[in-house]
């Protein structure tokens, strides 16, 4: 309140006298100031790491906590979603259909697995083609990118399944 008590009557402070109050309030206490300064940055930090242990203490025996900069776990590329698309793509034109360069037919799952060593992609006849390593390179010229090559391998070593 900006009021006060003289004489049994009361009075309003004006701006310097305000001054002065606060001036001495926080002379006087700069001490309890710093205090309580220190007991809650000590609250906020024994906040915090309960909430952490509390998401440790959550997780089942043999289990890894989540961390938010954990990256989920990364599945194994799909014959119908990754690996079909590609082929369509880059191989199709060639390897489908009535006349199949090669004798290659890259239009099924079934026929694709006739060049496919499951589980060993060093192995099969695709990469082998598609990397260039062994086998002439496919598609001619242009060969396919680092990425698609990549999805192809892991495809192939996560077992080369129908999905």
């Amino acid at each position: 309140m900006n009021a006060r008590q003289r004489d049994g009557k009361l009075m309003k402070r004006n701006g310097v006298e305000t001054f002065i109050y606060f001036i001495n309030f926080f002379g006087r206490g700069i001490h309890v100031h710093i205090r309580l300064v220190v007991v809650l940055l000590v609250c906020g930090i024994l906040a915090v790491t309960w909430a952490s242990g509390a998401r440790i203490a959550d997780a089942s025996p043999g289990e890894k906590p989540n961390k938010p900069d954990d990256q989920p776990e990364r599945k194994s590329p799909s014959f119908k979603t990754d690996v079909m698309p590609i082929l369509k793509d880059a191989c199709a034109n060639c390897h489908a259909g009535r006349k199949k360069k090669g004798r290659v037919d890259l239009s099924t799952y079934d026929t694709v697995m006739k060049s496919v060593k499951a589980n060993d992609p060093d192995k099969s006849r695709l990469v082998r083609s598609v990397t260039g390593n062994g086998a002439k390179l496919m598609p001619p010229k242009t060969g396919l990118s680092n990425a698609q090559v990549k999805i192809i391998r892991e495809w192939i070593s996560a077992g080369a399944k129908n999905d």
